[in-house]
């Protein structure tokens, strides 16, 4: 019978925890991570030292075999394809494809672009050597990118065009700056062309909030995502 451990720290950046000889550490590989920013899931295995069972979880496993053989470096390497990984946040579970690091031993990567601030929680099933185990760990909470990342000119854009004084195409421009330079992340789903009876009213509300302040980056970008969407905006 396969047992999982389900505390977890949220105190670190990363969470590590112990599988029988095994340590596993799962972070972000770029930190903080931003939303809309490309990045990766790292999973980091290495071999426990007797003093990291004492200080980290230890997950609970069934051992697939008798086997007694000692855990060495050679059980690091070739898991990509022996653990499964998926990622959690606001109720959805997304699947990653895990990639090993050939250059350093133990290292994994799976990539991923957060588009949700907020919590995200990790969940890791596979086999290590002889021992199936299943994991879950929550890692750093994923962050707006700083307001100042985004030029004023976008929002003084959004500000115009809320109030009439620019045209629709004109904002779009602003928007289309911002995915090409990967400051907010929109996928775009279908195209069509910009009319201002297919742009729904509270998009530009939203535009005049955001611009005051009022509403955070994330409100916004939802709105922007909206449009891209639905085939009423094209951003690329």
């Amino acid at each position: 019978m396969l047992f999982t451990f389900g505390m977890f720290s949220t105190a670190f950046a990363h969470s590590t925890k112990v599988v029988g000889d095994f340590k596993i550490e799962t972070g972000w590989e770029n930190e903080p991570p931003l939303m809309g920013m490309d990045n990766a899931i790292e999973i980091t295995v290495s071999l426990a030292e007797e003093s990291d069972k004492l200080i980290y979880d230890m997950v609970f496993f069934n051992k697939i075999d008798d086997s007694t053989d000692k855990a060495i470096e050679k059980h690091l390497s070739g898991l990509a394809d022996k653990i499964e990984v998926s990622i959690s946040t606001g109720g959805s579970k997304t699947f990653l494809l895990l990639e090993e690091n050939k250059e350093n031993l133990g290292v994994y990567h799976a990539k991923f672009v957060p588009i949700n601030p907020g919590a995200h929680t990790i969940h890791l099933y596979g086999i290590i050597k002889n021992l199936e185990f299943e994991m879950t760990s929550q890692i750093e909470a994923v962050k707006i990118s700083d307001s100042a990342q985004i030029p004023d000119w976008i929002r003084n854009n959004a500000k115009w065009w809320s109030d009439g004084a620019i045209t629709d195409a004109d904002f779009v421009k602003g928007i289309q700056f911002l995915a090409q330079q990967g400051i907010i992340k929109i996928e775009q789903t279908t195209e069509s062309s910009v009319t201002s009876q297919e742009i729904p009213q509270w998009i530009r509300n939203n535009a005049k909030w955001w611009s005051d302040g009022a509403i955070t980056d994330a409100d916004f970008v939802k709105g922007i995502q909206f449009l891209a969407q639905q085939g009423i905006i094209k951003v690329s």
